[in-house]
C-alpha cells in the first residue's frame, strides 16, 4: 500500500512486538525514505480461523484501494493462503 503495511508474523515474548516494531521501522528508514507514524496497531491472533481472515483482509487492502483488480497481482506481498 502506499502509505501504510500490514505485516502478519510471529513474534516470540521476548525481545516483543514492539521491539520488532521498532527494529523493522529504523531498518526500512535506513534503506528508504520513510517518514513512519508513532505506534502501530496489533492484533493477537488465537485460532486458524481468525489467521485467515486476517489474511484475506490483508490481500484484498490493495483491490479495495483500486490498485489492482486481484490481489494475486498486486506485487508487495508473497500469496500463502494459509490452510
Amino acid at each position: 500500500m502506499p502509505d501504510h503495511v500490514h505485516i502478519l508474523a510471529r513474534v516470540a515474548a521476548r525481545p516483543g512486538v514492539g521491539a520488532v516494531l521498532t527494529a523493522f521501522k529504523r531498518k526500512v528508514s535506513y534503506l528508504h525514505p520513510v517518514r513512519w507514524q508513532k505506534g502501530g496497531f496489533d492484533h493477537r491472533v488465537r485460532s486458524d480461523d481468525h489467521l485467515r481472515e486476517k489474511w484475506a483482509y490483508v490481500l484484498a487492502n490493495p483491490v479495495r484501494a483500486g490498485l489492482v483488480a486481484d490481489a494475486s497481482a498486486w506485487p508487495f506481498v508473497k500469496i500463502w493462503p494459509p490452510r
